[in-house]
């Protein structure tokens, strides 16, 4: 919030499932930040996790987390951290839908980066 502007944020992701209740997640991202002084930031997120799911059925609250790689346009790469929760609705057993909260704090120089996103989309299973 000092110095970047709300943005877009997009993600394509690949989840295996463990058990039943909970899954690995591997996370390409990319989030982009206006800025308030100067062209703003992207950061490529390149992470992975898991994710707990609290109940069977069509409708699945989950909570999830995960470590990896931050990218920015500043040229350096650096370690950080994500952890969230959301609501899966299935329609089948191939098809579902998504909303996600996830707060993000990557080990940059100085003072740690910190963002949140809000993201919904479409799951597909093979």
């Amino acid at each position: 919030g000092n110095v970047a502007d709300p943005g877009v944020s997009f993600n394509a992701g690949l989840e295996y499932i463990v058990k039943p209740n909970f899954s690995a997640e591997g996370i390409l991202g990319v989030h982009h930040f206006s800025g308030k002084v100067g062209a703003g930031t992207t950061a490529v997120q390149f992470t992975g996790g898991g994710k707990f799911y609290f109940m069977p059925g069509p409708n699945r609250p989950f909570v999830r987390a995960g470590l990896g790689g931050y990218h920015f346009t500043s040229g350096t790469t650096n370690f950080g951290g994500y952890f969230g929760g959301g609501w899966l609705h299935e329609f089948n057993a191939h098809f579902g839908v998504e909303g996600v909260y996830t707060f993000h704090s990557v080990n940059t120089p100085g003072t740690a980066a910190k963002f949140s996103t809000i993201q919904g989309g479409v799951r597909y299973a093979f």
